[in-house]
């Protein structure tokens, strides 16, 4: 990976630039990873934020150990381990559908469809 410089000439046509030239002046070779790391305030507010939601701080290991140019999947046990998904694996611990017949219902209220009984 590297960062390009360029050198730009451009003239001003009714207020906007208008790129006549573009030349590249330099390149310089980058770190293959970058790191970067939350202030303590943005970190202490997120781990607040996981804490009311049920959330394990693991979570946040394991967003640091992706590379910034890719992405961690979280595997089955990880999601288990980190309370993201939860241990029982049954579909009405994710959907709640009593929560849409709450006056008013909540915005993203979506009705699961019944199913028809054969008969």
């Amino acid at each position: 990976m590297q960062r390009i410089f360029y050198q730009v000439k451009y003239k001003m046509v009714s207020g906007k630039k208008l790129i006549l030239s573009k030349t590249v002046t330099g390149r310089k070779p980058m770190p293959d990873r970058v790191f970067v790391r939350a202030d303590r305030a943005y970190t202490a507010k997120f781990q607040a934020y996981l804490a009311e939601m049920g959330i394990s701080q693991e979570l946040l290991a394991l967003g640091a150990t992706a590379a910034p140019t890719s992405m961690h999947a979280l595997t089955l046990t990880e999601l288990f381990e980190t309370n993201l998904a939860p241990i029982s694996g049954r579909a009405e611990d994710l959907v709640r559908p009593w929560l849409c017949t709450i006056k008013p219902p909540i915005g993203d209220c979506v009705a699961a469809p019944v199913a028809k009984s054969k008969s």
